[in-house]
């Protein structure tokens, strides 16, 4: 395990709500593998061979891994104040106007919104892409969006270069 090594810079504890997540800290997430190798692989210089046991040995990590990174985000973004309980209710446009009134929105310099993209598995993604807005529901979305700007606009007032 690599052991952490904390630096005055960056400081190892929640960012309050209305920051970014910038700061939270969580623990090392352990990976663990094994190289199962035939001897022959490495003796005969069996390129194929190696790169299997590599892909295989990814693999593996990614089973112990990507659990733990979810588990992370999960935290990074519910200490950031970002996350929206759905409940076990299917994804809606207000559920998705909800998320978009919790996060942080950059703006390019002609004034449009950088949206995080949105990502979802093939079966949700055909949900999403079968809902429309109604008339509300496209003014609540540009009510959110010129709030956010008006946020990003104070933001980049009181940025400092050194």
């Amino acid at each position: 395990m690599i052991p952490r090594q904390p630096v005055d810079h960056v400081k190892m504890e929640a960012s309050p709500p209305e920051a970014s997540t910038v700061g939270v800290s969580p623990a090392p997430a352990p990976i663990a593998t094994t190289f199962a190798d035939k001897f022959d692989t490495i003796l005969n210089m069996d390129f194929e061979g190696f790169a299997e046991m590599m892909d295989d040995a990814a693999n593996q990590s990614l089973e112990i891994y990507m659990p733990q990174f979810f588990k992370q985000m999960e935290e990074v973004t519910r200490r950031g104040g970002t996350t929206v309980d759905a409940k076990g209710k299917p994804f809606t446009i207000d559920l998705y106007l909800d998320a978009l009134e919790a996060m942080e929105i950059d703006f390019s310099d002609d004034g449009t919104p950088n949206i995080p993209k949105l990502v979802a598995g093939p079966e949700l993604a055909e949900k999403i892409s079968a809902l429309k807005f109604t008339a509300e529901q496209l003014a609540r979305q540009e009510r959110i969006l010129t709030e956010k700007k008006k946020v990003f606009d104070a933001r980049r007032r009181v940025r400092k270069l050194d």
